[in-house]
This record gives C-alpha cells, sequence and structure tokens, in this order.
C-alpha cells in the first residue's frame, strides 16, 4: 500500500490528464451521435477482422489435424492390406507404415537428402524404406529420437532393385542428375518389350522396399553400350517437389531374414 501512495504521488500529474481525458472521450461520445456511430463502426469493423483472422487459424489448425489423421489412417491400412494378403507378390514380410511429414528436403543437389520429424521414439532405425502415397521416396540413413535423415532417390549413392510390371524383368534404378523427374533404369534384357507408360516397381528383392511400390513409367528405351541390355529412360511417381506426408517402412521378418543370409552366406 505504501508504494502504491507513493506511485499516485509521483505521477500525480500524469494519473490526472489520463482521467481527464477518458472523462472527456466519454463526454464526447455520450453527446455526439456520429463520433459514437463512427467509433461503433470501426471498431465492429476491428472485430470482423480479428474474428476472420481467428477462423483462419483455427481452420489450418484443423486442416492440420485432419491431415495428419488421414495419414495415420491410411498407414493402418496399408499395413493391414498387407497382412491380410499373404498370397500377394506384395505381402513378402510383414511392414509396417508410420506416417511422418517432410521438414525439409532437396531436388538441386548430386546427392539430395530429406529431413522427417520422427525418429527412434517412433521406432525409425537406419536402412528403413520410405515411400509416399504415389511411390518410392528413399531410405533412412540416420536417426535421432525425434527425426531422421533420408537418401534421397534422388541421390547418385541410392540404387533400387525394380521389376517391370507387364514382363517381370528385374533390373537397377538409378538418378540421371538431368532433372528431378527422370531417372534410369538398366540390366534390362535388350529383347524385352517396352511402351511408354508401362509401370516399373519395387522388386522385394531386398529386406528393404515392399514389392509392388510404384516406382515409375517408362518413357523411352534404347539399347545400352554392347547392345545385349537396354537403357529406360522413366518419369517417378513421386513428384518429389511436392512431397510432404510419406511413409516410413518397417519389416518385421527383417531380423530373421537377414539371420538366414547370414548363416547361408557363412556355409
Amino acid at each position: 500500500m505504501r508504494n502504491l501512495i507513493r506511485f499516485v504521488l509521483r505521477y500525480n500529474f500524469p494519473i490526472l490528464f489520463l482521467v481527464f481525458e477518458l472523462i472527456a472521450i466519454i463526454l464526447i461520445f455520450s453527446h455526439n451521435p456520429i463520433q459514437r456511430g463512427k467509433l461503433t463502426s470501426q471498431t465492429n469493423s476491428f472485430s470482423t477482422i480479428v474474428f476472420d483472422k481467428a477462423s483462419e487459424v483455427t481452420q489450418y489448425i484443423h486442416l492440420r489435424r485432419a491431415i495428419d489423421q488421414l495419414a495415420k489412417e491410411n498407414s493402418l491400412m496399408r499395413s493391414r492390406a498387407r497382412a491380410v494378403r499373404p498370397d500377394s507378390i506384395d505381402s513378402r514380410g510383414s511392414y509396417v507404415f508410420i506416417p511422418a511429414r517432410v521438414i525439409n528436403n532437396t531436388v538441386q543437389f548430386e546427392n539430395n537428402y530429406l529431413t522427417l520429424d520422427i525418429g527412434t521414439r517412433s521406432g525409425v532405425e537406419p536402412d528403413m524404406a520410405v515411400v509416399s502415397p504415389f511411390g518410392i521416396v528413399g531410405v533412412v540413413k540416420t536417426v535421432s529420437p525425434n527425426y531422421c535423415r533420408v537418401i534421397s532417390v534422388l541421390n547418385s549413392q541410392l540404387r533400387v532393385s525394380v521389376r517391370l510390371s507387364k514382363s517381370g524383368y528385374f533390373g537397377s534404378l538409378s538418378w540421371d542428375r538431368l532433372n528431378y523427374r527422370d531417372v534410369l533404369v538398366t540390366e534390362i534384357p535388350s529383347h524385352v518389350s517396352l511402351e511408354p507408360g508401362d509401370s516399373i516397381v519395387s522388386s522385394g528383392y531386398s529386406s528393404i522396399f515392399p514389392s509392388g511400390e510404384p516406382i515409375a513409367t517408362v518413357i523411352e528405351a534404347t539399347p545400352a553400350a554392347g547392345g545385349n541390355f537396354l537403357e529406360i529412360r522413366a518419369r517417378l511417381s513421386t513428384d518429389f517437389k511436392k512431397l510432404y506426408t510419406v511413409y516410413v517402412v518397417k519389416n518385421t521378418d527383417i531380423k530373421e531374414v537377414k539371420e538366414l543370409e547370414e548363416y547361408d552366406n557363412e556355409k
């Protein structure tokens, strides 16, 4: 109380000035309908703007939540779909799809990477596949508790085993570094018949990518050096400049598969 009295005594003139100003404003708007109408109109306009902006923010938050929820539901549906189709070529191993958001992504370098907003706390480990709703994206390289770094398909160090959907022939896919939409597929025999638009999918010949994941479509095929194989230029199914929601793919059988393969190699 003593401090309050000291404050009032010290600033008595400014306080009195503000009190008189407030009284004057009240008197003006109380006895002047025109001024009161203008003030009311401006107040209503300001309130409308504030409420509109608040509504936009609320809608954005709800939209983000809806997108995340949809990603989780889609992830669960994909995992269940593989589990209930044991006779399908897409069901090699038992795969779980963990939804994630892309928070950083490059396409302009020779070796491009992505950063996702999930890590070891979500069950992510190195060498797990990453796919989008449209096709493969890359392979997890390093992981922290809440984030992971992914080697993009647009990386000269990454090669992916692929299969031609129509003929079943297997080959190898790599990025040719010419643009972010196109890749090269090699090791396909030269006698294989191809047409533009033919689909290319993951082969399943590794424990990383599930078999049958979309990858690209054929643009053109030309004889490679030597004439025994084709060099196929293909258009990626995933547009890496539009990536937002992706899935980290966990193969729950990978440990058993690796132990079996290591045992055979030791013999």
